[in-house]
């Protein structure tokens, strides 16, 4: 998908947003969970974490991922016009540390979606793509539910990605030069 139709389809969905329990939405894949999902990347490097034990998704514990997000919140639509670019930036600042990145331009790239496990059958990840200088210095806020840092796409153990990271890995050639 290119950036002028992921643009798109997220200005559409924001009038399709319904706030239910997310304790109800977390089981039944009667609802599919919108999450902003942000790619970081400097250079030909990718800001990946790691999700660790008192991290609020205890299905992805331990599994790797190149993307900083999470659910979007009834009260992100007073941040942005569309609730989702404004999860997307809470989440941003909620998840990282990014002194340094003078202009940070997320950029709307594609949708991640499987339904092969039970995280993937409640949740589908709206993609955005944000590239930072060079001399960013960036870490993560939450030390107790996530380490982080900048590695090479190459680097990447393929076994320790959750799977909507081994799909970007696989879809976007882009992110490996």
């Amino acid at each position: 998908m290119n950036p002028e139709r992921a643009s798109a389809l997220i200005w559409r969905l924001r009038t399709h947003i319904e706030y239910l329990p997310r304790k109800r939405m977390e089981t039944s894949p009667k609802w599919k969970q919108l999450i902003p999902y942000i790619v970081v990347t400097k250079g030909h490097q990718v800001f990946v974490t790691r999700r660790l034990p008192k991290g609020g998704e205890s299905r992805l514990h331990g599994k790797i991922s190149v993307g900083i997000g999470g659910h979007i919140n009834d009260g992100d639509k007073k941040l942005h016009a569309n609730p989702i670019w404004g999860g997307m930036w809470r989440e941003l600042g909620e998840e990282l540390c990014l002194p340094g990145c003078k202009q940070i331009r997320p950029v709307p790239i594609g949708v991640v979606n499987h339904d092969q496990d039970p995280v993937g059958k409640v949740h589908i990840g709206l993609v955005f793509h944000a590239p930072v200088n060079n001399d960013a210095v960036i870490h993560v806020k939450e030390t107790d539910q996530l380490q982080g840092k900048f590695v090479s796409w190459r680097e990447l153990p393929i076994e320790e990605m959750e799977i909507w990271t081994r799909m970007l890995y696989s879809r976007y050639p882009c992110f490996l030069q």
